[in-house]
């Protein structure tokens, strides 16, 4: 005969393992919280088989499931079908099927074996009972799921049949869980400092690593303003250069044009001097000519004379008269070709110094043409460095083209630095932001601490907390006027509507009515029970005065304001203070 194991979910099985283990129980295809819910079980069970099916209260398998961050509504849905499957299978397989409850079998493990021995199982090694301590859940979870599965129809009823049905193991029955509301204080206590220093540390990460960038983006920045204050300097210097080179360019161009001038005026008087001298050559030449023609007529003259000598000399006796005239015309004659002869002298040196001074002019000249050829090649270098100084000033003004292109990149990326920069600003403020809106909900959870240790110092005072078990005493709490002010005003759907909008600020309140911190309630009960018909306002940006005045349909009918809003106003567009502030700070 063997022995199967089956549990509902959350039910911790697996720690029984040292109870189970030594009776020769197994699991059903090793699926033991989901086998006995198939729709074809009846092919799957077996005669010859005793089934233990597992089970715990709704309130421990809700704890559980919160602790695992599983939802508390799929949880309970769960719970309650694989319960309901769980009657069914022990309704139809009535004779071999035993209901345990998994922390009873904890405590009194060897009860289970006489219950086996009662059916006639036989089987399993030598068993020593050893009680288990099971994984239990924390206070505050535990007393979340009571409050929720008390809150839930049918719940109660699966409970009085898993009771009626299951193996009593010990005298204390199907009892729910106790619930210290000390402990589940404490570990509310422990779970907000813990989640607000969680918070903080996150903040505390967050800014040191905005910190940390906006270090690096300064760094950077100042690169970049260094790297654009060596860029400024250097086109400076390029700039000067230029306008250095450009002055000595127009000095030189001016001198060279200066001295080509010169150059050009004593060309211009050389040529003038030797246009002069080549007229006065002419001249010399012309008077040469005209002597010789003279000479050539004394020579003729002389000829004549001598012939008319030789015939006067043949006529000597003809005429003494004519002798002594032709002797003294002789004379005359022969003064006059000394005279000629002297100025023919004259002439000629007149001739030669014209000649050497023309030769002196001549290579004055050939000397000056070599100047000017001097000077034009001079010219030529002159232009061809113009020339290069040209393409090297091109080129000096692309780079500066290239290098003012590169300033306005690096101011377009100080630009985005800046816009970076603003933006981790913006981030930095949203976090400080963030941390006073901590600081505040830490005040308000320490304050709502502090009013449920009253009343329960209130509750352990009188004589229901010594009757009545401590989960029911919780919901004792709102008893006597409170309880009728949240009747009345509905208080519950109220807190949740509201909560759930996120638009009551409780540290915001109790800093703006510090009279309410004084007394035992929260600070969202207060308000929804007394605080909005005194004209207190929830929240900065809600003015319950300012939207009762707008809105006298909502003050006719006696709602809370906030709630109508929540529920009604939002939807059909009325407005809180703040929305019109906003709107009009928007238009200024």
């Amino acid at each position: 005969m063997a022995l199967i194991i089956g549990a509902t979910p959350y039910t911790p099985w697996q720690e029984l393992s040292t109870v189970l283990a030594p009776l020769g129980l197994s699991a059903k295809d090793d699926d033991i919280e989901t086998w006995y819910r198939k729709s074809d079980i009846e092919k799957v069970v077996e005669g010859n088989a005793i089934y233990i099916l597992l089970h715990i209260r709704p309130e421990r398998a809700l704890a559980a499931a919160l602790e695992e961050g599983a939802s508390i509504e799929s949880a309970l849905s769960e719970w309650c079908d694989s319960v309901q499957h769980m009657l069914t299978f022990q309704k139809d397989n009535r004779a071999n099927t035993l209901l345990v409850d998994a922390f009873a079998l904890a405590q009194e493990p060897a009860g289970l074996e006489q219950w086996l021995s009662g059916v006639g199982y036989k089987g399993g090694a030598a068993y020593q009972a050893e009680q288990v301590d099971l994984p239990r859940a924390s206070p505050l979870m535990l007393m979340a799921g009571s409050f929720y599965a008390q809150q839930q129809e049918g719940v109660e009823r699966l409970c009085s049949l898993l009771e009626a049905v299951s193996i009593p193991l010990n005298d204390e029955g199907y009892c729910a869980p106790v619930v210290d509301v000390s402990d589940a204080l404490t570990d509310i206590k422990r779970r907000t400092e813990a989640q607000a220093k969680r918070s903080q540390d996150a903040l505390k990460a967050e800014a040191e690593s905005l910190e940390i960038q906006l270090h690096k983006v300064q760094e950077e920045l100042e690169i970049e303003a260094k790297q654009r204050e060596d860029a400024i300097q250097k086109i400076s210097a390029l700039e000067q250069k230029v306008d250095l080179l450009h002055g000595a360019f127009e000095e030189k161009e001016l001198a060279l044009s200066r001295e080509i001038e010169s150059q050009k005026r004593e060309f211009e008087e050389r040529r003038d001097e030797r246009d002069t001298l080549k007229s006065e050559n002419d001249l010399l030449l012309l008077q040469l000519h005209q002597t010789q023609e003279d000479l050539e007529d004394l020579f003729q003259n002389e000829k004549k004379l001598k012939a008319e000598l030789i015939a006067v000399k043949k006529s000597q006796n003809d005429a003494q008269k004519e002798l002594g005239t032709l002797e003294l015309e002789n004379k005359e004659a022969a003064v006059r070709y000394d005279e000629q002869a002297k100025r023919l002298q004259n002439t000629q040196e007149l001739l030669e110094a014209s000649a050497i001074k023309l030769e002196e002019r001549d290579a004055h000249l050939r000397t000056k043409e070599d100047e000017l050829k001097l000077v034009k090649n001079h010219l030529a270098k002159v232009q061809e460095d113009l020339k290069a100084y040209s393409a090297k000033s091109a080129q000096l003004e692309v780079s500066r083209s290239r290098t003012e292109k590169m300033l306005e990149e690096a101011q377009g990326s100080i630009a985005g630095k800046n816009r970076k920069l603003k933006i981790l600003s913006n981030a930095k403020r949203t976090a400080t932001l963030r941390a006073e809106q901590l600081e505040r909900e830490l005040k308000a959870s320490k304050h709502a601490e502090w009013v449920l240790s009253i009343e329960i110092e209130k509750l352990k005072d009188s004589k229901s907390w010594r009757i009545v078990a401590p989960v029911r005493s919780v919901t004792a709490l709102a008893t006597g006027s409170y309880k009728r002010a949240r009747q009345k005003h509905d208080v519950d759907d109220q807190v949740r509507a509201i909560k759930n909008s996120k638009m009551f600020d409780a540290g915001w309140y109790l800093e703006q009515y510090p009279d309410v911190a004084a007394e035992p309630i929260m600070p969202i009960e207060h308000y929804i029970v007394c605080g909005a018909s005194e004209g207190r306002d929830p929240s900065a940006n809600f003015s319950t005065q300012w939207y009762l005045s707008q809105n006298p349909d909502v003050a006719e009918s006696g709602m809370n304001p906030l709630v109508h809003y929540i529920l009604h106003g939002k939807q059909e567009g009325r407005q809180t203070k703040s929305e019109l502030n906003e709107s009009r700070a928007i238009k200024v």
